[in-house]
């Protein structure tokens, strides 16, 4: 196996320099892991992430409640991608907020990552805390409802 050396990288010894010369160099752009990674960051769940704050929770504001979560399952006719992010209230006001939730976005692929041949969202979880007022509760409630799937509603 041939590895890529400092002087070869033009003098790059950071580790994500490396890591894309060596993607480049050997495993190349058309390849299916190559096509994998390129799901696997933010840049691809950014619109949807616009989409959900500007738009679907314009009434519930909220903000990265941390935890990001990508799961690569292969299976035997088709790749799955699941991005699962935690969000929370987004308070102004200097109180404590009272709500967070999560949910998945997932994106299939055919084995060759060609093409996306699906993409699904859905809320997983939704947990208030006990000083949660029900108005905000049938809000998010009310704005999720559509894509709930299971949800666990504490």
């Amino acid at each position: 196996m041939n590895f890529i050396k400092g002087k070869e990288l033009g003098g790059m010894g950071e580790t994500p320099k490396a890591v894309q010369a060596f993607l480049e160099q050997i495993v190349k752009e058309e390849s299916p892991v190559v096509q994998v990674l390129k799901a696997c960051n933010q840049s691809i769940i950014a619109p949807f992430v616009m989409e959900l704050r500007l738009n679907l929770c314009k009434d519930v504001p909220f903000k990265d409640g941390g935890g990001w979560r990508i799961s690569v399952q292969i299976l035997e006719d088709q790749v799955c991608i699941l991005h699962n992010k935690r969000q929370k209230q987004l308070r102004t006001d200097g109180q404590p907020e009272v709500f967070e939730f999560e949910w998945e976005l997932k994106m299939t692929f055919p084995l060759n990552m060609r093409e996306m041949t699906n993409i699904s969202f859905k809320v997983t979880s939704i947990d208030y805390t006990v000083d949660a007022e029900q108005e905000v509760k049938d809000k998010l409630n009310q704005t999720l409802e559509p894509y709930f799937q299971h949800v666990n509603q504490n």
